[in-house]
């Protein structure tokens, strides 16, 4: 067996390894075939002296264990339930969805109404103030009502804009940062696979 085809079948048999414990004990295999060979014995005595893959890597894995270091193995059972119960639960991942775009998208229809009630006591603000100097001349009475309601109007507006503002922030605010989570946690699993 030659250097490569040893750690090739090596590299096979710790497969519960870390990529990284992995990637260390070939390597450090391959540099004592390496060591043997510059002391004169040739690459297929250096194999053999070695030993067998099976008998390394059932004593690596061995040790692995007992330090904690193994990789969970992926039963195919769980496999097949995770394909048959993926009508349920694929089901129930997309409502999950849909019922959380639904609640942020009522928070921001909320927020738009909360909007539309600020700009039209503003304008209806506006609109009384302005209307006073058409109802002056009529009625006198009239025209102090209107300016009344159109100074508390405008009043009203002026007090909730920004606390509307600052929750407008703050929702968007909290946004990016559960978007962040969410992306950081997607990308983190995804790296973790790869």
């Amino acid at each position: 067996m030659t250097k490569t085809e040893y750690l090739k079948s090596l590299n096979k048999s710790l497969k519960r390894l870390t990529k990284q414990e992995r990637a260390r004990t070939v390597s450090y295999y391959g540099e004592l075939i390496d060591d043997r060979v510059e002391n004169g014995i040739s690459e297929q005595e250096a194999v053999a002296e070695l030993g067998s893959t099976a008998e390394i890597a059932e004593q690596l894995l061995n040790d692995a264990a007992e330090q904690g270091n193994l990789k969970p193995q992926r039963h195919p059972v769980n496999t097949v339930l995770l394909i048959i119960g993926s009508p349920i639960w694929f089901s129930l991942l997309v409502a999950a969805v849909v019922i959380l775009l639904a609640v942020y998208v009522v928070v921001w229809a909320v927020i738009v109404s909360l909007a539309a009630v600020e700009l039209s006591l503003a304008l209806t603000g506006l609109a009384g103030v302005l209307g006073t100097v058409i109802y002056i001349g009529r009625n006198a009475a009239a025209a102090l009502l209107l300016f009344g309601c159109g100074l508390i109007c405008a009043s009203l507006a002026l007090f909730l804009f920004y606390p509307l503002l600052k929750l407008v922030k703050q929702i968007l605010r909290g946004t990016t940062v559960l978007w962040k989570k969410f992306w950081n946690a997607v990308i983190g699993k995804v790296g973790v696979k790869a």
